[in-house]
């Protein structure tokens, strides 16, 4: 999958190695909670909370484990395997959405990775990762690594003003700081070697 490297961002494109040993724990945590009784939304915080809490707890652009993975595959000017951020348990907006829409895949919740433009204050504007999940007819962002966009309708967070009060909110962690989507991009791209 596209990382960010290529449009001046940091990330090598990156290798879905699920295949690899240490997505093993991952994938069975995921699949014992797609088999559980847990409502629709509660299988969703669980992941989403897993995620954040078990395998990428090291959230920040300037982590040194974080860090030291990137500059090793960018020195080696290589793909980078998924596993390899799990095992440094660190990662930021992209890692954490694809692991999130790996891990809701094997629990049986259809999703799709998004990448969007995103207002973040007057005229800042920066990309963000999610998975969107449809709902009795909507589209819902989930995103574990941040709650400003998680549990609200895609549609609420296009809107020029975010969401307003009074707008749904799916019934899982979120918080009141919203912030603004610009645009869905057309990217990352994605595609499976021969």
């Amino acid at each position: 999958m596209e990382g960010s490297l290529k449009h001046g961002g940091l990330q090598p494109d990156y290798i879905l190695d699920t295949w690899s040993p240490e997505w093993k724990p991952l994938l069975s945590f995921a699949h014992d909670v797609g088999i559980s009784t847990q409502t629709y939304w509660n299988k969703i915080d669980l992941v989403l909370e897993y995620v954040t809490n078990k395998v990428l707890p090291g959230s920040f652009y300037d982590n040194a484990a974080y860090m030291r993975v990137l500059d090793e595959y960018r020195q080696k000017k290589q793909d980078v395997p998924l596993s390899r951020y799990i095992a440094a348990q660190a990662g930021v907006c992209r890692e954490y959405a694809l692991i999130t829409h790996m891990l809701l895949q094997t629990a049986g919740i259809p999703n799709r990775l998004v990448y969007a433009t995103e207002r973040i204050g007057g005229d800042e504007l920066e990309d963000h990762a999610f998975v969107l999940v449809d709902h009795d007819g909507e589209q819902w962002v989930v995103d574990a690594y941040l709650d400003d966009f998680n549990g609200y309708r895609l549609k609420d967070l296009l809107k020029e003003t975010g969401p307003q009060e009074g707008d749904p909110v799916a019934p899982m962690r979120v918080t009141r700081r919203t912030r603004h989507i610009i645009k869905i991009n057309d990217y990352p791209r994605y595609w499976v070697p021969k």
